[in-house]
């Protein structure tokens, strides 16, 4: 199938997107932006008033696109309030989330400070009086 060849509205770039994309949402491999994917071009590079319009992400027709975990690295909907395959939490709700990598990390480095402080505290207050 033909590639459609059309230059991204903010940064300009030429971007090859397979027909299949026709009239969906992308993000641009140069600058992030979301775009739309115009409906056919047959491998010519389109006029300026047929170029895809910039999307903003506060738009209602912005949805099913996907992020990446920074716990599991994993496909997530940016809609999510956590990731389904590590449980780490988008969105803070508050609380600790034991199924969170991070979270648990972070409760062990806390408790290894504690021990520390409290070892260190001993041998002031103990052996060296």
């Amino acid at each position: 199938m033909p590639d459609i060849k059309f230059e991204c509205p903010k940064c300009n770039q030429m971007i090859d997107a397979p027909e299949e994309l026709a009239a969906q949402l992308i993000e641009c491999p140069s600058c992030k932006e979301t775009i739309e994917v115009p409906v056919r071009s047959r491998g010519a590079v389109l006029p300026k008033s047929q170029q895809p319009r910039r999307i903003s992400p506060t738009s209602a027709t912005v949805t099913n696109l996907l992020t990446k975990c920074p716990s599991c690295r994993a496909e997530v909907s940016t809609e999510a309030a956590a990731c389904p395959k590590c449980g780490h939490q988008f969105k803070y709700a508050g609380g600790i989330n034991l199924k969170d990598p991070v979270h648990v990390i972070g409760l062990i480095i806390c408790a290894l400070i504690v021990v520390g402080v409290a070892f260190y505290l001993f041998l002031i207050l103990v052996v060296y009086h």
